[in-house]
């Protein structure tokens, strides 16, 4: 019987969740998962979308420019799914989990870390640019502030990372980068304005319709 290549199991044969937790937190995929046979290998930039730093890219064949940036439009489409689905889940677990006393709720404990909340942050820090290839922009944005006001509501936890979080170098507190959202979003993105509302409600420890079952 022919041997499983190990490396080829770790990337292909995760459970989905965690497939989609990988992509939000940055860890794109590489050109070697796409199957590339150019084999470039480099640093994760902002949103883990491999930046390019090989000191013989001017050399390259064309072939392998448009192959990279290929994969980067992949990774940005990729992770923005991934931030769609992660909110969703955790908004629908938040809005139904007491129709279901007899099942805990999930620990979620990959949302509740520094890692993902620096992630998150970055997202927040994208929304004044417009869409881009390799940059969080306001879509991103719009999804992480969800994610950020979800995840306050689902444990003291998540409440207390969230209020209290600090990000970014210069450092600044996440109240400080909704702010930034709202303000953005007011201008030319609604359902950024509106997520940023929610979401510095819900830190402030005020009643919202949507946090009613949290």
């Amino acid at each position: 019987m022919k041997h499983r290549d190990d490396s080829y199991d770790a990337h292909h044969t995760s459970r989905i969740h965690e497939r989609i937790m990988a992509f939000a937190k940055g860890k794109g995929m590489s050109l070697q998962m796409m199957a590339s046979p150019t084999h470039l290998l480099a640093e994760s930039d902002h949103h883990g979308y491999n930046s390019c730093e090989h000191e013989n890219m001017d050399d390259e064949t064309p072939d392998i420019h448009q192959e990279y940036a290929i994969a980067k439009e992949c990774n940005v489409h990729l992770r923005r799914n991934a931030l769609h689905i992660l909110a969703n889940a955790l908004d629908n677990i938040i809005r139904y989990c007491d129709d279901f006393p007899l099942l805990p709720r999930p620990p979620c404990d990959d949302v509740t870390t520094i890692e993902f909340l620096e992630k998150l942050g970055e997202d927040l820090a994208g929304a004044t640019r417009p869409p881009m290839t390799s940059l969080g922009s306001a879509h991103e944005s719009c999804y992480a502030t969800k994610i950020l006001r979800l995840i306050s509501l689902y444990s003291n936890r998540g409440y207390t990372l969230v209020n209290e979080g600090v990000v970014g170098d210069p450092s600044r507190s996440i109240n400080d980068l909704l702010d930034r959202a709202r303000i953005t979003g007011s201008i030319s993105h609604r359902s950024l304005e509106l997520e940023a509302q929610l979401a510095q409600s819900a830190i402030e420890g005020y009643d919202l319709d949507l946090s009613a079952n949290a």
